[in-house]
């Protein structure tokens, strides 16, 4: 699909993902004179230069949206670039990362696209690999945010990594600057990345369990019974309780609005060497939210702040359930210039136990970003296929 500005690559199908996973939606960018601008830093500790712009002047409106169904849920998700010079959100779907398990994450990169884009890679392989992954969900999640933050902190591989047949083909990824850090002299000492990280907020469905994980300020919200539930929290340094670590870490929280103090990267807030990861002005440990399925459990919508910034929970549990993903997004875009990114999970009947569900599964339907029938919602063609075919009405499923 292609839309936006001239010049500007819209195509999400990175050539590293998987087939098995739907990864993305990622939109291809291209950099002012081969330099990552990105969105502001949080003021822990000294100021990093800024850029002398995040935003344009006009918006990129096309969206990426997709679509899928396996025998426990319904998804869709819809991204748009808005008025960010460049898009760093990126959004990993595995409906069944086993068997029983199904797997939705965002993640809201600063300072480039290239961390979310990792975890994005990553995050549910690992979880998959974890010895925590079948029997307790929360560790494995809390492991692997450690593990990728490590992975971050050695060396350069998990840069290489995002560049599948090496550097020859580095000219396919110039768009999101996943190259311009891969070319550097030998000798040159690797320096993790300073002031570029990301939010991540991940949804595992299991039998009759919702497990979140979040870091950061996207966020997860569950609509019950026509009740909005928060089910992530935002990590914002003007908490009490985030401010109160920073600045025991020996940082100070300035600005009246400051943007992350929980992230993935960001290592120029993880210097203290007399202390622990969790204890750092900025860590990588998720909050992690366990709550039951029932037979009253409607919906979730989980999405990077670009919504959030201008929607309440509360007003997520009101809108139409087949307007979420793409009304959300028009909506908040009157009022933001942030990227935005949304997945929404609808849960369908529990019919029975999961091992009579498990031989559904190969019927399951799924359209990963990047194939051929990837849906453009510039065309009406293909409105109905996420607006009605999707989310098929319940009795509360009216127009606002």
């Amino acid at each position: 699909m292609r839309g936006g500005l001239p010049g500007r690559s819209w195509n999400a199908a990175l050539q590293f993902a998987h087939p098995r996973f739907c990864f993305g939606p990622l939109l291809l960018h291209k950099r002012s004179s081969g330099i990552a601008e990105r969105k502001e830093t949080s003021a822990m500790g000294a100021s990093p230069s800024q850029p002398a712009s995040t935003r344009t002047t006009h918006a990129v409106t096309s969206k990426l949206t997709n679509e899928g169904e396996n025998h426990r849920v319904k998804y869709g998700s819809s991204a748009m670039q808005g008025f960010r010079t460049h898009m760093e959100d990126v959004l990993a779907v595995e409906l069944d990362l086993d068997a029983t398990t199904s797997f939705f994450g965002v993640y809201d990169g600063h300072g480039g696209a290239e961390v979310a884009m990792y975890c994005a890679k990553r995050f549910h392989t690992m979880l998959l690999e974890d010895k925590d992954f079948l029997n307790n969900l929360p560790d494995a999640i809390k492991s692997v945010c450690s593990r990728i933050d490590n992975d971050l902190r050695r060396s350069n591989e998990w840069r290489e990594s995002l560049n599948p047949r090496g550097n020859g083909n580095c000219f396919q990824f110039l768009n999101t600057g996943v190259c311009a850090n891969l070319w550097h002299s030998a000798e040159e000492p690797y320096v993790a990345p300073l002031h570029e990280g990301s939010t991540a907020c991940v949804v595992i469905i299991r039998g009759n369990e919702i497990i979140v994980g979040n870091v950061g300020d996207s966020r997860c919200v569950l609509s019950k019974n026509g009740q909005a539930i928060d089910l992530s929290i935002d990590h914002k340094p003007n908490v009490s309780n985030e401010r109160e670590r920073i600045q025991r870490a020996g940082g100070q929280v300035w600005r009246p609005i400051v943007e992350r103090a929980v992230s993935v990267g960001d290592f120029a807030y993880k210097q203290n060497g007399n202390m622990h990861p969790s204890q750092q002005m900025v860590t990588c440990v998720p909050d992690i939210r366990v709550e039951n399925i029932t037979d009253d459990t409607d919906f979730l919508v989980i999405a990077s702040d670009g919504i959030w910034d201008r929607m309440s929970s509360k007003n997520v549990g009101e809108l139409s359930l087949r307007l979420i993903c793409e009304k959300l997004i028009d909506h908040c875009s009157l009022w933001t210039s942030d990227n935005m990114t949304a997945i929404l999970v609808m849960f369908k009947p529990i019919v029975g136990s999961d091992e009579v569900a498990i031989a559904r599964t190969e019927h399951h339907q799924h359209n990963p970003v990047g194939s051929d029938e990837q849906l453009n919602i510039d065309s009406k063609d293909d409105e109905p296929l996420l607006l009605s075919l999707l989310f098929t009405p319940p009795e509360f499923l009216q127009e606002s």
